[in-house]
């Protein structure tokens, strides 16, 4: 029981670790000149949730067996049909939570970017009035 505990605490502990790490990154990526590198880790965290959606919906198909038949030299031959299911409400009410779910941290980064972002159009702007009032 001891051992689980202590794997517990590790997981904790990595997982707190990773995510600083990705914090720090996102700051030091978005505080660049140009404003591409700040959108890569949002744009990487869109792509896994969309990932994680459309597995949802590529295993909603459902194959059937509906049993088979005999031919005349006395093999089996089983039946199969996939189903596609179409989209309802239902299924978009199933798909919707884990979306918006898995885009909690797309959020956290996107703010992050625009705070970095905000604070450096400040500083540029800071340094822009103070060179004209050395003019």
């Amino acid at each position: 029981m001891a051992n689980y505990y202590v794997a517990l605490a590790f997981q904790i502990v990595f997982f707190i670790i990773l995510a600083g790490g990705i914090i720090v990154l996102q700051i030091f990526l978005s505080r660049k000149e140009k404003r591409w590198p700040g959108l890569i880790l949002p744009g990487l965290s869109l792509l896994c949730s969309l990932l994680i959606v459309l597995s949802l919906v590529v295993f909603s198909t459902q194959t059937q067996t509906s049993g088979g038949y005999i031919t005349a030299d006395g093999t089996y031959i089983q039946t199969e049909e996939t189903v596609h299911n179409e989209v309802t409400a239902a299924d978009l009410a199933v798909v919707v939570p884990p979306f918006l779910l898995s885009n909690i941290p797309t959020v956290v980064l996107l703010a992050i970017y625009a705070a970095c972002r905000e604070k450096r159009k400040r500083k540029l702007a800071v340094d822009r009035m103070s060179a004209q009032d050395l003019e």
